[in-house]
């Protein structure tokens, strides 16, 4: 039985999908083998996050025109101390971690794991496949 989340298959019965398209699906598959989440914010999250890693919450939420708490909540989502992932999802994706603000004690910070680091290089190898 095939990956219920590689959608790869599924675009191979409509013919021949455009290159770019099928380096974008690979993208996408990479991220799911990490985190089971279907929620494009927290795809979004990822993305900035590794543009601009460290970077502010409060930036995040601008640049994504989303509140400030669907930011906080996303990023605990991808997170080691996820409490969204249970069961059903697995073990959390310990993707993104809050670190102290270098000149506030009381801010975090947004910024990469080692292993989502591993997932962005996976993810840009996937998308550079193929040009």
């Amino acid at each position: 039985m095939p990956d219920r989340t590689d959608i790869s298959p599924a675009l191979s019965s409509w013919g021949s999908p455009d290159a770019s398209l099928d380096r974008l699906v690979r993208c996408v598959d990479t991220y799911r083998r990490y985190c089971r989440s279907n929620s494009l914010l927290s795809f979004q999250l990822l993305l900035v996050v590794a543009a601009r890693s460290p970077i502010n919450p409060r930036q995040i939420a601008k640049l994504l025109n989303v509140t400030e708490a669907g930011v906080s909540v996303g990023l605990d989502n991808l997170g080691a101390g996820s409490t969204s992932y249970g069961r059903t999802l697995g073990p959390p994706p310990d993707l993104i971690s809050k670190v102290d603000h270098p000149a506030s004690a009381r801010m975090k910070l947004a910024a990469l794991t080692p292993r989502g680091s591993q997932l962005v290089a996976e993810m840009r190898a996937a998308l550079a496949a193929g040009r």
